[in-house]
């Protein structure tokens, strides 16, 4: 009797055991086909199922990739950690567990096993050139230096060197400076001109949220007509940048010093806070007010104000059309300690701006403004108060010969129209330009 017990105990476990063996094949096909078919989700219930009466490394494995491609990435390393207890030597787990790590933004983690794939002789090297841009990867998002040293060399053409707008009517690569530099109005006179500058630029990412950007910038401008017009300025800034999400936070601290005519002539010191916010991926919206303290020297020293300026800014990018920018800017200028009559005044200036790609290597750059200048003051001479308005019109090409070398041409007109006589003229620039990353 016994004996019967026994052979059907053991008839029964052979049967269940072949059942068992049935079904987990079937589950089995099913799991790798969806997994071929990356239909991650099914094949991850699949290998879990088959994990519940069948626990092996392989099984562990695809539990890892399937979690992996769907983003489960700890759930992923925790798979993978199984299958390095039985097989710790298993390059291709390591490569997973290296790639795991990276997702998570544990570097270190994952150059360590990088590094171990990249040790053995028998990879690929197409794996090894996958390796080698993760790790240029890490680098660029562990890295907490970054600096950057460029040169412009430009030779140009005014037709009215005798009214000096601004330097940003060069479109040149510096700080927009708030500096008036009209002077006495003579003769309409020209001249062709050299300019050379020098940017360096340094950021330091404290952590993934905080960084500073600070800058350096040496610019000077000659004319063949007029040296007493050549210009030169040294500029100084710093800027904290803080990142939430979308948005960021900064605040600019600068410092322009300026020589004209080879003679020490104004002192900028400026403050300006900013937010800078990514409402989707294809629109950006600039904020910011911007307070300037102006100190002249002798003899213009009774020029002295503070300046405080409003700016908003939508740029939008369209994959087709390129990018746009319209701006808006409110500012008043305050004279300080002071009785002249044409230094304090209210100002509005609308801007529009487009860029867009020709090709891969050339871009057009275009720009129109309109500015109101209201003086605050009854001038003396005239007996009026001075009332500007100003048009701008821009366009410029640039050719980017290499990833170091920048090819420039760029037309600048400009139009004031003034109720005081002396202050009412207009202005060409043609330019050409060399931008130069070391």
């Amino acid at each position: 009797m016994k004996k019967v017990l026994l052979s059907v105990a053991v008839a029964s476990s052979l049967l269940l055991a072949n059942e068992t063996q049935n079904i987990s094949q079937s589950i089995i096909q099913k799991a790798m086909k969806s997994y071929q078919d990356k239909n991650y989700k099914v094949a991850l219930d699949e290998f879990l199922k088959i994990k519940s009466f069948s626990d092996s490394s392989k099984i562990d494995y695809y539990i890892g990739r399937s979690y992996y491609e769907l983003g489960n990435y700890e759930q992923a390393l925790v798979a993978y950690e199984r299958v390095a207890i039985n097989e710790p030597n298993n390059k291709r787990v390591i490569l997973e567990t290296a790639q795991t790590y990276f997702m998570l933004e544990m570097y270190e983690e994952a150059r360590s096993r990088f590094d171990i794939i990249l040790a053995d002789p028998t990879v690929p090297e197409i794996v090894k050139s996958n390796i080698l841009t993760r790790l240029n990867s890490i680098d660029s998002k562990t890295k907490k230096h970054f600096t950057n040293f460029s040169i412009l060399l430009g030779y140009g053409f005014d037709t009215n060197i005798n009214n000096t707008t601004g330097i940003g009517s060069y479109s040149v690569y510096i700080p927009q400076l708030s500096t008036n530099l009209n002077l006495a109005p003579d003769k309409k006179k020209d001249s062709t001109f050299q300019e050379a500058g020098a940017i360096l630029s340094h950021i330091y990412k404290y952590n993934e949220n905080l960084a500073f950007r600070n800058g350096v910038t040496f610019y000077t401008q000659s004319y063949t007509e007029d040296n007493s017009k050549d210009l030169s300025l040294i500029s100084l800034n710093t800027t904290p940048i803080y990142t939430v999400g979308k948005t960021n936070y900064m605040i600019t601290f600068g410092y322009d010093h300026i020589w004209y005519d080879d003679e020490a002539y104004l002192n900028n010191y400026y403050i300006s806070p900013k937010i800078s916010h990514l409402i989707n991926d294809n629109l950006i919206y600039e904020g910011s007010v911007k307070v300037t303290k102006k100190d002249f020297f002798k003899p213009n020293s009774d020029k002295d104000s503070i300046n405080y300026e409003l700016s908003n800014k939508i740029m939008k990018q369209d994959n087709r059309y390129g990018i746009f920018g319209l701006e808006g800017i409110l500012g008043t200028e305050k004279r300080d300690k002071t009785t002249r009559t044409d230094v304090a005044r209210d100002y509005v200036t609308l801007r529009l701006s487009h860029t867009y790609k020709l090709s891969s290597q050339i871009s057009i750059n275009s720009n129109i403004s309109y500015s109101d200048i209201k003086y605050k003051y009854t001038d003396v001479n005239f007996l009026s108060k001075r009332d500007d308005e100003s048009y701008n019109l821009g366009v410029g090409f640039s050719y980017e010969y290499n990833k170091k070398t920048t090819l420039g041409l760029s037309y600048n007109y400009t139009n004031q129209n003034s109720n005081h006589e002396p202050f009412d003229y207009d202005k060409q620039v043609v330019k050409t330009s060399l931008y130069y990353n070391f």
